[in-house]
């Protein structure tokens, strides 16, 4: 099924290629996708759904929309500190 946590990941590394080819609203669509269904699995805190705020952060900045962007890596950062995971993940805009 497409909400198993192994097909939620590889749609996550999809949205990644995604953006990276320049497609950013379709990475976002996918991401925003992938965060809603990981935080139905796993709930609010986890590290799945912080790293693909990350990932859904990058396709929202590509579009031009940093504060946005801003705030999603800060609901990332902090769940990943509350979790005891500071350095859990590195973002390159």
């Amino acid at each position: 099924a497409l909400e198993s946590p192994y097909a939620l990941d590889a749609l996550e590394n999809y949205s990644a290629l995604l953006h990276d080819a320049g497609q950013a609203e379709n990475a976002e669509k996918i991401a925003r996708h992938v965060v809603e269904k990981y935080r139905a699995i796993y709930g609010d805190e986890d590290l799945s759904v912080a790293h693909a705020l990350f990932t859904l952060a990058k396709a929202v900045n590509r579009q031009g929309r940093p504060a946005e962007a801003e705030d999603l890596l800060q609901q990332a950062l902090a769940m990943q500190e509350r979790l005891g995971r500071p350095n859990a993940a590195t973002v390159h805009m």
